[in-house]
């Protein structure tokens, strides 16, 4: 914050950045008097706290943050205009994919609306089938991996416990999971905020529609965390219990409650929130009192008062009153630099404590040297001859050598280098297709809707056709005229006055329709076709039987290159999947207490697990557990036998027994059986030689004398060390058995 000591309390003009202090702090200069005043940064980089407090009592710090929520607002204005169009073909394409069709109007009123389900049915197909191959299993979704054989207890329990947070820790991780599976493939963009509420004390990982986050127009975005974007926006639906929750912690709440609540048709207006509603039967209310509050959670690069370069910052801004509820500085220090950090601090310690030993050793060993020339000197008095003996005799002054210093400190540094922090960005994008330029990814969903509408639009008309070619219609002179009204059931008989037999074709005429073209149908199983084909989605995915003659090596050929296609796909939203853990173990080394026990029962076991914060700080690797080759479990309890079975093959496996004991935990785990691993014991050491064979003996000279037959040890020859004892006899080598 600005010192205020040293500022006139009538000065109403800005400040502009003047210098660079050596301790990080900046010097302004207040115009147009000549007055420098410090900004303390230590106020801006606390980590967690909300900066508007400290900027609101700065002199002019509420024209900042005026200045600063009217160019957030303005950001996501244009940004909400331009993603317009995106939003509203999501929206058309939802109702096809929920079936709603538009109203028939006449002639064709009351006639049947078909919507033929090929968006439903491919979309559903390749979405259930995705989701089926990455979470099947969610007692072993993921695991943590590291190279480093000492962080196997630690790995072990992050991998149980994060798989029991995505169980139960995180109660709604499943149903966001599949909205992203479902997103992931109709629209071909999604993204997914991450983040801890202090309500419910859990990590949270909210899956977001095209309506409620949006980002700036740009040339290209790679990065599953959006990092290389300026700034994006979350559009937060806050109802007013939400907002109480947040006094004390975030600055001007009440002043926004006192604030009516948008209505739903305010800016920003959700199309798609009322196109769902509509499908599913449910109507806007009129009145706007329900409406919750429309508050923007906003990301991007600014400068802070007093401060030269751009800071990664995340606030909270009221979009109706434009006020800033909360300020951070969205940084935290990077973990490899932390390591190398404490890893530098560790050097010098090593080398002030040797430097102190060596300075030590030296004063002594010059004390001792000094020493026993004042005693020469004495016996020079005496016994100049001995003393000059003595002197010759004595060796030479030998100190040791200097300590090395670090590395690090050749530049002419004398402390490790302060830890850099990196932006925190809390958010994971995952694309079906890449885009060649622009965000947004390209979906399955929209060519499949317009497969749809292709083929609504001709079995329609095939059935519309149907429908008049059934109903006739008449046309009657003016001279026609009946006794009752004309009617048309079953034996009824309408009687026309003072007309006979001869003239009745004259009067009233029947209009044929015609039948309905066949040729529709077809296009409708030729367009159904082309859609399955253009998402690699064929109904052998769903179960569909071989085709006449078809034996199963060709069935089964067919559903796996089916599955190939499909894997790749999968593979782009497990990278998805991916970066929400990351996400997640972030979220752990930011909030969970330094060591807690949690009470956990899965296919490994019941029982309390220890974890330490420290340990999801070390940004260890993660793999899914899904090898994404669709394969099913059968053909994995199949393959695992095989493996289990190869050492009959191979009689040199037979006492592998780390291979054995491998081939048996893979039997049990593609059984589902994780609780009979433990009555294997532990493992044994993973064998070091080929095929887990014992060594081949040395070679024996035939020159050396034959060991005593007594096995006594040999006499050690005169001057010399001991002889080794007598090698012990071996069989042939390789563990052959004599005679094979």
């Amino acid at each position: 914050m600005i010192n205020e000591n040293t500022e006139s309390s009538e000065r109403t003009e800005p400040y502009v950045a003047f210098g660079e202090l050596e301790d990080g702090g900046y010097v302004v200069q207040l115009e147009p008097e000549e007055m420098a005043v410090e900004v303390e940064t230590d106020e801006y980089d606390r980590e967690g706290r909300n900066l508007v407090e400290v900027i609101v009592k700065q002199k002019l710090g509420s024209d900042w943050l005026k200045t600063f929520s009217e160019e957030v607002v303005d950001r996501f204005d244009t940004d909400w205009e331009s993603n317009e169009g995106h939003r509203e073909r999501f929206a058309r394409d939802w109702r096809l994919f929920t079936g709603e069709l538009p109203v028939k109007e006449v002639p064709f009123k009351d006639c049947a609306n078909i919507n033929v389900p090929i968006m439903l049915e491919n979309l559903s197909r390749v979405t259930f089938r995705a989701a089926g191959e990455l979470f099947g299993d969610w007692s072993n979704v993921y695991s943590y991996v590291s190279s480093d054989p000492g962080t196997n207890e630690a790995t072990e329990s992050m991998t149980r416990h994060g798989n029991w947070q995505l169980r139960t820790g995180i109660s709604d991780f499943k149903r966001q999971m599949h909205r992203a599976t479902s997103l992931f493939f109709m629209a071909g963009d999604v993204t997914c905020h991450s983040y801890f509420d202090e309500v419910t004390r859990q990590n949270k990982h909210e899956i977001l529609l095209p309506d409620e986050f949006v980002v700036p127009y740009n040339f290209v975005s790679t990065e599953p965390d959006y990092s290389d974007l300026p700034w994006y926006t979350r559009v937060l639906n806050w109802y007013p219990h939400q907002l109480e929750a947040k006094i004390g912690s975030w600055f001007g709440v009440e002043e926004v409650l006192e604030e009516a609540p948008p209505s739903w048709d305010e800016n920003p207006e959700s199309e798609l929130l009322r196109t769902v509603n509509e499908s599913a039967g449910v109507e806007e209310p009129e009145e706007g009192k329900s409406a919750p509050y429309k508050i923007l959670h906003h990301e991007g690069w600014y400068k802070l008062p007093g401060q030269k370069r751009l800071r990664w910052l995340h606030a909270i801004v009221d979009y109706k009153t434009k006020a800033v509820l909360c300020l951070r500085v969205l940084e935290r220090a990077d973990w490899r630099d932390q390591t190398r950090y404490n890893h530098e601090k560790l050097e010098l310690q090593e080398y002030m404590s040797a430097a102190q030993g060596h300075q030590s050793q030296v004063m002594q060993i010059t004390q001792q040297h000094q020493g026993n020339i004042d005693q020469l000197s004495q016996l020079a008095l005496s016994d100049p001859m001995r003393a000059q003996q003595m002197q010759e005799a004595l060796p030479q002054l030998e100190l040791p050598p200097e300590p090395q210093p670090p590395a690090w400190t050749m530049d002419g540094s004398t402390m490790p280098k302060p830890v850099r922090k990196s932006p925190v960005r809390m958010f994971a994008h995952g694309v079906l297709i890449e885009p060649l330029r622009g965000a947004l990814g390209i979906s399955y969903g929209r060519m499949q809707a317009d497969f749809a509408r292709a083929a609504n639009l001709a079995f329609n008309q095939f059935s519309d056709q149907a429908h008049l070619s059934n109903i006739r219609s008449f046309i009657g002179s003016s001279d026609a005229e009946f006794d009752g009204p004309f009617e048309i059931s079953p034996g009824k008989v309408n009687r026309l006055k003072n007309t006979t037999g001869v003239d009745l074709d004259k009067l009233v005429k029947a209009i044929d329709m015609g039948s309905a073209n066949p040729q529709l149908v077809e296009v409708v199983k030729m367009v159904s076709e082309m859609a399955q084909n253009s998402m690699q989605a064929p109904s052998v995915l769903s179960g569909e039987a071989g085709k006449s003659g078809e034996t199963y090596r060709g069935h089964a050929s067919r559903v796996e290159q089916a599955s190939k296609q499909l894997s790749v796909a999968t593979s782009k939203l497990a990278d998805f999947v991916t970066q929400i853990l990351r996400n997640n173990a972030v979220l752990n080394s930011i909030f969970m207490e330094e060591e807690e026990l949690f009470a956990i029962s899965d296919k490994w076991g019941t029982g309390k697990l220890k974890l330490r914060r420290e340990w999801y700080e070390q940004g260890y690797s993660i793999e899914i557990r899904s090898d994404l080759k669709y394969s099913s479990d059968t053909e994995r309890v199949a393959q695992a036998d095989e493996l289990l079975a190869l050492p009959q093959q191979i009689p040199q496996l037979q006492g592998n027994l780390s291979y054995i004991y491998a081939a048996t935990v893979k039997a049990l785990t593609v059984r589902g059986m994780h609780d009979m691993i433990r009555y294997l014991g532990p493992p044994p050491a993973v064998a070091t030689t080929p095929l887990g064979l014992p060594p081949p003996a040395p070679p024996v000279d035939p020159n050396a004398a034959p060991p005593d037959p007594e096995g006594a040890k040999p006499e050690a020859p005169a001057g010399g060390p001991p002889a080794p004892p007598p090698l012990p006899s071996r069989g042939p080598a390789n563990g052959a058995q004599p005679g094979r």
